[in-house]
């Protein structure tokens, strides 16, 4: 359940972005997959530690060593939460600005450039069809929920 659902936030992220883009995402999901698995693995060896008190008794019971099970297992959550920041990074990538260390940052930029153009001539145009009719209802450059909107 809980694999489909990352795999499915994995490609709906995919779809939004550009392609150049596909290679850090899956490669995010391949870390985060790694990572929580190990985090996993390493949680049930933490519980693995230390005696229930139900089993060992109340008199036999070593407090010490449940006293450093608890703390590695504060320190296991931390790192969990840490592992669960990689499906942020998930989300947001491709969304953000363009860096200028990047080796594609041109082609990325003129692409975008291409793509802020088209929508202006776009809205020019949408601009236009309403101070002349006065409405956007029937404007063939956007849909119907577009124009209500």
């Amino acid at each position: 359940m809980e694999k489909t659902r990352i795999m499915a936030l994995a490609q709906r992220q995919k779809s939004r972005v550009a392609p150049m883009y596909h290679e850090k995402i899956d490669r995010l999901l391949d870390t985060y997959a790694r990572k929580l698995a190990d985090n996993m693995n390493e949680g049930f060896a933490i519980d693995a530690r230390v005696p229930s008190i139900l089993i060992a008794g109340g008199s036999n019971f070593p407090v010490q060593q449940k006293e450093k099970q608890n703390a590695a297992r504060d320190r296991n959550m931390a790192e969990w939460r840490d592992i669960q920041g990689l499906l942020e990074k998930i989300r947001s990538t491709g969304m953000g600005g363009i860096s200028a260390d990047n080796p594609q940052a041109i082609a990325k930029l003129e692409s975008k450039l291409v793509g802020l153009e088209q929508a202006q001539e776009r809205m020019k145009g949408v601009n236009a069809y309403y101070r002349k009719h006065k409405t956007l209802d029937g404007c063939p450059l956007l849909t119907q929920e577009q124009a209500e909107q």
